[in-house]
């Protein structure tokens, strides 16, 4: 009897152990913080195409979130809970009422902000390792996809620098009188992309605090223009390549710089 007792207590004994166990391990997984600034890169599913579209979002201290849409700014409180995957809804958002054009994007990361109930991240390669997180609904959909930015002061460089410009002057040569030349900067690939009136050109830029700045694996297509065209073409990739710094004037245009502080091409909305 004694026997029989003594195995149904430790039978009961594992079970209970068992079962605390399973009752502790959602708390024990690991659950990354969503802390920081993220840029967003999808909706619905869908890539935004434009960079200068792409809302911009700060959670600070798991409790507070604070963004820079296309056009208004927005605030909300997080409701975090670390469990499993991670749950997290958005609460009491606020965002100012201006009315711009082109408010789909915006518009529809709002409605998907509310309806958010879960979240993932993951590190995903490319060039090199990217942190994303995907927001869900409690259906598990993916609502909103962004990607980890890096430092607050390069974060605040890249709010500046993002979307789309025209080279303004290249040298000492004003040249926004003689042709437009586009330049695009793309905070969800962290790249640039442009034209040289004859060739288009791309490349990586890398910002390092408030205003430190380089374009790394700069490449063009190689189509032959005219006398003028080719030179233009050759400053700018020089330009580019000796780049370190930028700074805003007052008039809103971005001025590229090289170690020794010279102007090298500058660019304006």
């Amino acid at each position: 009897m004694n026997k029989i007792l003594l195995a149904f207590v430790m039978a009961a004994a594992i079970f209970f152990t068992i079962e605390s166990c399973m009752q502790k391990a959602p708390s024990q997984q690991s659950v990354i913080s969503i802390d920081g600034t993220w840029v967003v890169v999808a909706i619905d599913g869908e890539v935004v195409e434009d960079a200068s579209l792409m809302p911009i979002i700060t959670i600070v201290d798991n409790s507070l979130l604070q963004g820079a849409l296309s056009c208004n700014s927005i605030r909300a409180n997080v409701n975090l809970h670390p469990k499993g995957e991670g749950t997290v809804s958005f609460e009491s958002v606020a965002s100012t009422k201006r009315l711009c054009r082109n408010m789909a994007v915006e518009n529809a990361f709002l409605s998907n902000l509310s309806k958010i109930e879960r979240y993932t991240v993951e590190n995903r390669v490319e060039d090199r390792k990217y942190l994303l997180v995907d927001f869900r609904d409690k259906n598990g959909n993916v609502l909103l996809t962004a990607k980890r930015m890096g430092d607050n002061k390069s974060v605040d460089a890249m709010n500046t620098l993002r979307g789309e410009w025209v080279i303004y002057s290249l040298g000492t040569d004003t040249i926004l009188d003689e042709i437009t030349l586009p330049f695009i900067v793309d905070p969800s690939t962290e790249s640039i992309n442009g034209h040289t009136g004859c060739n288009s050109f791309g490349g990586t830029i890398l910002l390092n605090g408030a205003h430190g700045v380089t374009f790394p694996s700069i490449a063009a297509t190689q189509a032959m223009g005219d006398d003028e065209q080719n030179e233009r073409e050759s400053l700018l990739m020089k330009a580019l390549n000796n780049t370190t710094a930028w700074n805003e004037d007052s008039n809103g245009r971005v001025h590229f710089t090289d170690s020794l502080g010279h102007t090298l091409f500058i660019i304006e909305r």
